[in-house]
């Protein structure tokens, strides 16, 4: 079983204090605890190598749009 990939730091404090969560009007979002800074994901789906789109899990996908940035 492959391991879960971490949550990178909030990239407008740095905090380590970060937290998926998720709603009614949206799929995902990451929440930091220090800033309460809460950046928002409607899409759950991924475009694979081949460019389709595949079905993935919200927190699979938030986390892999969260962690795509360079910080």
């Amino acid at each position: 079983m492959a391991e879960k990939e971490a949550l990178k730091p909030c990239p407008f404090c740095g905090s380590t204090d970060v937290e998926l969560r998720s709603g009614y009007l949206f799929n995902g979002a990451v929440h930091c605890n220090n800033c309460t800074a809460d950046v928002v994901f409607d899409a759950v789906r991924l475009i694979d190598e081949d460019g389709i789109y595949e079905e993935t899990p919200w927190r699979e996908a938030v986390t892999k749009g969260w962690n795509r940035r360079p910080r």
